[in-house]
């Protein structure tokens, strides 16, 4: 935009050239000022406002083993730390904010804290998340089962920290049913499989094949699900930074969903 608006500027003065000499001296000086003013507050004034903000990208994990919560914000280095998570007041908390450039966006600076836990669904009488994991044809099989089903959600995943798959295959996944059907597998594997279905609530059931490295000792990961909707404040964490993120400032989801909670597994 501001080449386009230089060039405009040049075809204009163009016409003018033959006949600048002719011009008063006074006008010169004017236009000069003008062209040094608005270059200085061009360079000096604050990159951000309403109407144009600044974007900040939030996820919260939970742990339900250890039932910790981690709110992350991530967004540009020089912005993030002084000018938006100081000025969240749960940032101040026990345990203070730690920051690094290894995020889930690339080339943005991450900074995260212990939040104020979500209430995503009722968990008085279920569990957040109900999963097994199992090993098919004994403990040095390569292939392995997984069940997985969240409330109040249509996505999870399943991380794997230690193998990569090479195979996987989600029961009753169809190009014309309720699920999506199964990945094409490079011959580097993968470490995360992604599920999700058109119906809430739905349970998947997977099977792997791993690594061959998985037949000399345990392998362990996450099974996790996501939360993409803040319906009657169900995420207290992103109605605090939306209550005290500065004006020329927005936020938005970082990942899938805005809320990522799991259970590690061990097979």
């Amino acid at each position: 935009m501001l080449v386009l608006a230089a060039l405009c500027a040049f075809l204009m003065i163009i016409p003018l050239a033959p006949f600048i000499h002719k011009l008063h001296w006074v006008l010169m000086v004017i236009i000069a000022v003008i062209f040094v003013a608005s270059t200085f507050h061009n360079l000096l004034s604050f990159p951000f406002t309403s109407s144009d903000p600044l974007k900040v990208f939030f996820k919260q994990t939970v742990d339900l083993d250890t039932s910790t919560n981690r709110v992350y914000l991530e967004g540009v280095p020089m912005y993030l730390r002084h000018f938006i998570v100081d000025e969240i007041p749960s940032s101040h908390g026990t345990g203070g904010v730690w920051c690094s450039d290894e995020g889930i966006r690339p080339l943005l600076r991450s900074c995260r804290w212990s939040g104020t836990m979500p209430a995503v669904a009722d968990t008085t009488f279920f569990r957040l998340i109900n999963h097994s994991a199992k090993r098919i044809g004994g403990k040095n099989s390569t292939q392995a089962q997984f069940t997985v089903r969240g409330r109040n959600t249509r996505a999870c995943r399943i991380y794997f920290d230690s193998t990569p798959l090479h195979g996987v295959r989600v029961h009753g996944a169809s190009r014309n049913g309720d699920m999506q059907p199964g990945y094409a597998i490079g011959k580097d594997g993968v470490s995360v499989i992604k599920l999700w279905s058109r119906t809430w609530d739905r349970e998947w059931t997977v099977d792997v094949e791993m690594g061959p490295n998985a037949t000399t000792g345990e392998v362990n990961g996450r099974v996790a699900c996501e939360w993409s909707e803040n319906i009657d404040s169900r995420i207290p964490a992103l109605e605090e930074i939306m209550t005290f993120i500065p004006k020329w400032a927005v936020v938005t989801k970082a990942d899938d969903g805005l809320v990522e909670a799991w259970y590690k597994f061990s097979i």
